[in-house]
């Protein structure tokens, strides 16, 4: 693979200038230019480009690297009502087969990179509702095991004093996740990135990436009963689960760790 300098891209002394004239001899090969200018890529591995040459902390892979940001109360709350329309338990989601049995919409180029869910524990039900803590956290230790690729991102529940008494509000998921879309977008030179939410409080991420980041591909898979107008209008290649995806993607009722135990389906989440 040959490299393309920039027209307006220094080489600077005599041993890149050599560099530069004996790659441009290979005329067979394609030729592919980047932004910004002087930046250089190339999917051929076995002509490096000279190490002062290489623009740090960018990721140049043959393919697109796929990145998927579940926001986990968005699609929860999705999961609850699909589960009211359908009267089918759905909350035992496997999030790397419902990743990827919607991979083929992200090209044929697109590569399955890594997951990450965003969630935060909610230690205020200790008292009044141990179950439902007990349920999360198997949740969190069944998606974790099952796929190596999924990450688990905890943010924090803070108390809001209301007239009547409080209010607990989920804190830390938004900002993390905006924080790990950008930082693919600096890491990865061309990164397809689908964040499954339809909260419209990322207008302002998607807007930053489109402007900045013209060469990521980024999209919204909005759960079931969460599509966002605006955010559709941002990114129109954006798409909705249905209440069959959740359903093609669920765990089995016992799932073996790594550890060879098994970790069963909460009692209350399984299908008769």
């Amino acid at each position: 693979m040959c490299w393309d300098f920039h027209d307006r891209f220094s080489l600077g002394n005599h041993r890149a200038r050599r560099a530069q004239l004996r790659l441009e001899k290979c005329r067979q090969c394609l030729i592919v230019r980047t932004s910004p200018p002087g930046y250089m890529t190339a999917s051929c591995r076995s002509l490096p480009a000279p190490r002062r040459l290489r623009p740090a902390g960018i990721c140049f892979e043959a393919g697109r690297p796929t990145f998927w940001f579940f926001d986990g109360f968005n699609l929860y709350h999705s999961l609850r009502q699909s589960e009211a329309d359908s009267g089918r338990k759905l909350r035992w989601l496997d999030l790397a087969t419902l990743a990827q049995n919607h991979q083929y919409i992200m090209g044929k180029d697109a590569e399955l990179a890594e997951l990450r869910y965003f969630t935060a524990i909610p230690h205020h039900f200790q008292r009044q509702a141990p179950d439902t803590l007990e349920r999360h956290r198997t949740y969190l230790r069944a998606i974790t095991s099952n796929s190596p690729r999924c990450r688990v991102h905890l943010g924090h529940f803070q108390p809001r004093r209301l007239s009547e008494g409080r209010l607990w509000e989920e804190k830390g998921t938004d900002m993390a996740i905006a924080t790990q879309v950008m930082r693919a977008c600096v890491r990865h030179e061309r990164p397809s990135l689908v964040i499954v939410s339809g909260d419209s409080d990322f207008v302002p991420l998607a807007e930053f990436v489109g402007e900045t980041y013209p060469r990521a591909d980024l999209r919204f898979a909005f759960p079931a009963h969460r599509a966002s107008r605006k955010l559709r209008l941002l990114c129109p290649k954006s798409f909705t689960f249905s209440c069959e995806s959740y359903a093609r993607a669920q765990f089995p009722d016992e799932i073996r760790l790594s550890s060879g135990k098994m970790l069963s389906c909460p009692v209350s989440w399984r299908n008769e």
